[in-house]
């Protein structure tokens, strides 16, 4: 029991460590609207996060609306790199609700341009709703 509660501890300590010597820019929030009929569209939404220093974490803060006649629920997140990471509420959305998604993307190792996809599945179609985020890294 005792192994397990220090194990946990010393990881969270690396954890908030580690985190605290990073450059981390939050981004305001974006509607993006999700219904059945959006996610057929073969338009896909590119988000730019601006020009990054090598190292800094930008975070995109986006308010998933329900624009359909149905509930849903996010089921995952996922992106095409492990420098991404995503954060998103897990509670059914009704029409005309929004619920919350973040997508935290680490800049380190990376020059240049970047253009990463991000795909939300959800309970209303097997395909998922994609978008790009881009960024200009120096």
């Amino acid at each position: 029991m005792w192994r397990g509660f220090i194990y946990l501890l010393s990881v969270s300590a690396v954890v908030l460590y580690g985190c605290g010597n990073r450059d981390v820019r939050r981004v305001s929030g974006t509607p993006l609207p999700v219904s059945d009929s959006i996610i057929d569209l073969p338009l896909r939404d590119t988000f730019r996060l601006g020009t990054l220093k090598a190292g800094e974490t930008v975070v995109k803060e986006f308010a998933l609306e329900n624009a359909g006649d149905m509930p849903f629920v996010v089921v995952d997140v996922d992106s095409d790199c492990g420098c991404m990471i995503t954060d998103y509420d897990r509670e059914p959305l009704k029409p005309g609700e929004r619920g919350r998604l973040s997508v935290s993307f680490d800049s380190a190792g990376y020059y240049g341009y970047v253009l990463k996809k991000v795909s939300v599945f959800t309970t209303l179609k097997s395909e998922p709703l994609v978008f790009c985020m881009e960024a200009e890294v120096e």
